[in-house]
Formats: structure tokens, sequence, C-alpha cells
């Protein structure tokens, strides 16, 4: 493992509103290559990724859940009950439905691709009344957990 990585401990390299890790993200951390990564997702070696791409893209675009790293870096086993790791990634505190902005946050994309994600219909809500930063979509809480499990690669 480089020396910078074993300077900077996880908690402090994984921010705590980001549950979910984008792929090359998840590899530094690890100190693994993308394609290594993506072997050991792949063979379910890593629990807790995602796919979050749209229906249509070739490109997967892929989220680790931030617990799941900790875990594997510190060599315990990841937490295996969808309800802790949903609540984890959408606290139960949430109303039912969620800006798009944030739900962009908290999957680590930009906040188009969750745009792109409702006007497929893959996230459900309602258009936000307004434009400028109030403009973000109100995208239902229950619809990013459905989404989320459908998309669940490991």
């Amino acid at each position: 493992m480089p020396a910078l990585q074993q300077e900077l401990s996880l908690a402090t390299r994984l921010q705590t509103g980001r549950p979910l890790v984008p792929l090359e993200v998840a590899a530094w951390l690890l100190g693994w290559g993308d394609y290594q990564l993506e072997c050991a997702i792949d063979r379910g070696d890593l629990e807790w990724c995602f796919d979050i791409r749209r229906e249509a893209a070739t490109r997967r675009e892929i989220r680790v859940w931030r617990r799941s790293l900790q875990a594997r870096a510190r060599g315990e086993p990841s937490p295996s009950d969808w309800p802790a790791v949903a609540a984890d990634i959408l606290p139960i505190g949430f109303v039912p439905t969620i800006r798009a902005a944030r739900v962009a946050e908290i999957f680590t994309c930009d906040p188009r691709h969750i745009g792109r994600l409702w006007s497929d219909g893959s996230l459900t809500g309602q258009p936000a009344n307004g434009g400028g930063p109030d403009s973000s979509p109100f995208i239902q809480r229950a619809s990013v957990l459905d989404f989320l499990r459908a998309r669940r690669l490991t």
C-alpha cells in the first residue's frame, strides 16, 4: 500500500455525507486498480456495489457503499442486512421526498444524471416549482431505494 494511503485513515478519506463511492475512488482507497476492483465485484468479493447507469447506457457506473469499503479495509465482514444498508444510505429520518441534488450527493454523481434517471422513469418524483437553486425535482425516497435494490451488483 502506498505511503500516502497508510498516512490517511479511511475515516478521514470517506466523507460521511457521501455513502456511495465511485469505483475509481473505491479502488484508490483499497490500493487496487480499477480493473482489479471490477473483477472482485464481478466475483462477488466486495459487497454492496450498485450500478447507477441509465437503462440505455452501456458503460457501468459503479458505486460502492462506503461502510463496505471500511469493513474490507479492516478485514471485517460487511453488514449483510439490506434495511441497515438502506438506512445508512438514506437515513430513516428523511422525508418521503428528497431533492434530486441531494440524491446526486448521495450517489456521488452529477445532478444531471439524477435528472436523467428521473426523466427515464428509473426514479419517480415531482418537479419543483420555480427556477434557480430551488428547481431540483423532488424524488420519492422509496424510488431511490427500489432503484438501488434493483441495481445491486453484489
